[in-house]
């Protein structure tokens, strides 16, 4: 029911974040390739 529901959307908002992370990184990084 509302338990296995609020699993289900921690998990999604989990990746949501990890892949904003990841795409943080790797902006990050080709700045700091670009500068040196």
């Amino acid at each position: 029911g509302t338990y296995y529901r609020n699993i289900l959307g921690l998990i999604e908002h989990t990746h949501y974040h990890l892949g904003q992370i990841a795409l943080i990184k790797k902006i990050i990084r080709n700045t700091h390739v670009t500068l040196t």
